[in-house]
Formats: structure tokens, C-alpha cells, sequence
């Protein structure tokens, strides 16, 4: 993907309130993270190291599994300012690319 344009991908799957893992339509056997940039969705426990969800995490990761989970997407070109890390470890497609 050039980095001035944007990608067409689908959404297998929900991985927080805020997270998304996507396959590319461009290229079948390409995967990614999206991170949206405008929310901050609460917590879940399993990543605050506390056995208590933040509020409404179940919720938040829910509304987005119901409206967004097997469906396509637009993503536009990846966000300039964005200092966190490039790459998520998924538990079996491995090291993906981070994008915003």
C-alpha cells in the first residue's frame, strides 16, 4: 500500500474496543492491525495486568464486534504522528504491521 492512498481490507475479527485485525483485499495472504485513532476504548483485564475490566469494556468491544466483525472497510493512509509500535504479535498468524 503507497502510503498517500487508501487499501480495501475486511475485519475477521474484534481484538479490543479500539483494534482491529483485517486482511487485505489487495493481497488475500496480507494481514494487519488497525488501531483507530479516534477512540479510546476502556480495557479489558487481560491487558491491564488487574483481574477488573474497565467500565464498559465488554461493552465497547461488543458494539464494534456487532457492527464492524466480517465486513469490508476503507483505510486511509497511515497516520504520520503516530509514535507507538509498528508491529502486534498475534498468537498464530505471528509479527503483523501496525497501522493508524
Amino acid at each position: 500500500m503507497n502510503s498517500n492512498e487508501n487499501s480495501r481490507a475486511y475485519v475477521l475479527s474484534v481484538l479490543t474496543g479500539d483494534t482491529l485485525l483485517v486482511r487485505y483485499s489487495d493481497h488475500p495472504q496480507k494481514y494487519g492491525v488497525i488501531l483507530l485513532p479516534v477512540s479510546c476504548a476502556p480495557q479489558l483485564s487481560i491487558f491491564l495486568n488487574s483481574s477488573i475490566n474497565d467500565p464498559f469494556a465488554l461493552e465497547s468491544l461488543n458494539f464494534l464486534r456487532n457492527h464492524i466483525e466480517n465486513k469490508r472497510v476503507l483505510i486511509g493512509p497511515p497516520s504520520q504522528s503516530y509514535t507507538g509500535p509498528r508491529v502486534f504479535t498475534h498468537q498464530t498468524l505471528g509479527a503483523l504491521p501496525v497501522s493508524i
